[in-house]
């Protein structure tokens, strides 16, 4: 039973029953690109310490970490859904030792990659939900480990297992001086037979380890983000600076019903005409209520009424810098803005124009609204101007999204 190619950046995927169970190739989600700028900011959010560098190249994201203390982390900005009963299969790729021999291997250098967060990097977190979940592979001084983490309270505790005891295959052929695809299966958790973690290749994947343990089912590993770390955690001179390249991550959502359809479907819209003049202005902002940690917005569309004689331009940009906003809360987990003076950066995401006395609906499937890994919400902002230096442009403004817990 074929279930087709999926493609994933420089990730090819061409699966079969055996290689991916019970999967519908049909709901692929990209959760995650390996870079720092351009579109990817909507994407991914990142941090660095101690002299640790992120440098975007047209193959993948390096990582430097050759100081002492030096630590890097790529994640997320949207969490994989996994609800009971579902499940999904995550595809991480990396080169944990780009070029550089025996440094990613030298005792007190750990990289991490899985599907799993941590609270101590959520600074901005405005919950108590400050722990961590998830499933990860780690290479720590020279040794894999298959790693399960669970949440306790404001805190977390890891359950390493060493190469040497895993318990459906031990892998010989690994190598950290080659690519590798991580294969991260939560689907088995889901019908509550256990998380595997394994690895693909051209005839497969190879499931390594099998946790027994029904993590999924908690609330909170429901929904977590793709994450890359690494750290020298101890070494203050290495034999050569270690340098670790990550590729794309996708997340293989499981057969069954979608988010959208289990979402709430809402909308706003402004009462009032917004005058425009020639300089872009912030009309609408959207974000998530900051109570709400973990649940995410989908946007669906942008709507505009010209009611004006002159056409206007608009601008949709994620992660903006608001200035004079002002949040009210909505029948939700989403608040809105409509008060914003300015907005500073961001990524664009959609742009356009509107001609004079019509309207249009834009759709806008690249706004997920979700959070940044220290906790801070995402936001969405509706930024238009006249097109005319001389004439006022005026409109209604509104937009539309789906909420998911």
């Amino acid at each position: 039973m074929s279930f087709g190619t999926i493609t994933a950046g420089q990730l090819v995927l061409t699966g079969s029953q055996d290689y991916i169970p019970r999967r519908s190739a049909s709901q692929t989600l990209l959760a995650f690109q390996a870079k720092s700028s351009g579109a990817s900011d909507s994407l991914a959010t990142q941090w660095t310490s101690s002299g640790a560098t992120i440098e975007d190249q047209l193959n993948g994201t390096r990582v430097s970490y050759g100081s002492s203390g030096a630590r890097a982390v790529l994640q997320s900005r949207e969490y994989a859904w996994c609800p009971t009963g579902r499940g999904n299969t995550c595809a991480l790729t990396i080169l944990m030792q780009d070029g550089l021999a025996s440094s990613a291997s030298q005792a007190g250098v750990r990289i991490r990659v899985g599907v799993f967060d941590d609270g101590n990097d959520k600074s901005a977190a405005t919950d108590s939900d400050l722990g961590g979940n998830g499933y990860f592979l780690e290479f720590d001084s020279g040794t894999f480990y298959a790693v399960e983490r669970i949440s306790s309270g404001s805190s977390y505790s890891d359950t390493r297992v060493s190469q040497n005891l895993w318990n459906m295959s031990t892998v010989s052929s690994l190598d950290v001086s080659k690519v590798m695809t991580v294969i991260i299966d939560r689907e088995g958790a889901s019908h509550g037979v256990g998380t595997r973690i394994g690895f693909a290749s051209d005839a497969g994947v190879t499931y390594a380890h099998s946790f027994d343990s029904n993590l999924a089912t908690s609330s909170r590993a429901k929904r977590l983000p793709v994450r890359f770390e690494v750290q020298n955690y101890s070494v203050s001179t290495l034999i050569n600076t270690p340098r670790t390249r990550f590729f794309d991550a996708c997340v293989l959502s499981g057969v069954g019903a979608s988010e959208s359809d289990m979402g709430r479907h809402l909308s706003y819209t402004s009462i009032e005409e917004v005058a425009l003049t020639s300089t872009y202005t912030p009309v609408l902002s959207l974000s998530t209520d900051g109570a709400h940690e973990r649940q995410r917005i989908c946007v669906d569309n942008v709507v505009c009424a010209n009611t004006g004689d002159c056409a206007l331009q608009y601008e949709v940009r994620m992660n903006g810098t608001l200035s004079g906003d002002s949040w009210t809360s909505q029948d939700g987990i989403a608040r809105i803005d409509v008060s914003a003076t300015s907005c500073a950066g961001g990524v664009l995401v959609a742009s356009g124009f509107c001609s004079s006395s019509s309207d249009f609906c834009r759709d806008v499937s690249r706004g997920i609204v979700s959070w940044t890994m220290a906790g801070a919400p995402g936001i969405l902002t509706v930024l238009a101007k006249s097109v005319k230096t001389d004439v006022v442009a005026t409109a209604h403004w509104g937009v539309s999204w789906i909420e998911t817990a």
